[in-house]
């Protein structure tokens, strides 16, 4: 796989995109609608990326009336607030675009401990997700000779 860029391993998971005024309650609606997305993708009016909502951080912001008191003062009142993706999203997001070589984005991954990663255009639009499981279906394609 060294030597590959991004744009080799085509096509890519859709990605969930909404924008920072997206109520919480439509956020569920796709995570449940799709149970094997992991992330939505919020970005601004020119489909630019501005950050991720994971479904861990927007289960704890649905549930934040059962963080235990003594978890942090400020990340639970952020929680126990949100009403949109922009209040829960993250926003330093780690991306890449289709012109970088496979092997520093699997390093990223692996160091970050990230499961999937925004691969963005040369505008900072989304064109969708490059996965483990596409890496791993890949890999696995040419241990077997295809």
């Amino acid at each position: 796989m060294f030597g590959k860029l991004v744009r080799d391993f085509r096509p890519y998971e859709t990605a969930s995109q909404v924008t920072s005024d997206a109520e919480l309650a439509s956020i569920v609606r796709s995570f449940v609608h799709v149970p094997s997305l992991h992330h939505v993708c919020v970005v601004d009016d020119q489909g630019r990326l501005l950050g991720l909502v994971n479904r861990k951080r927007l289960f704890k912001s649905i549930f934040s009336h059962y963080v235990a008191a003594d978890s942090r003062v400020s990340k639970l009142l952020m929680l126990h607030l949100a009403e949109t993706s922009g209040d829960i999203m993250f926003t330093h997001v780690i991306t890449t675009n289709e012109d970088e070589e496979i092997a520093t984005v699997i390093s990223k991954m692996i160091d970050k401990n990230i499961r999937e990663i925004p691969v963005l255009d040369e505008n900072g639009g989304v064109i969708g997700l490059l996965s483990l499981l596409i890496l791993m279906q890949k890999w696995l394609a040419e241990q077997e000779g295809g």
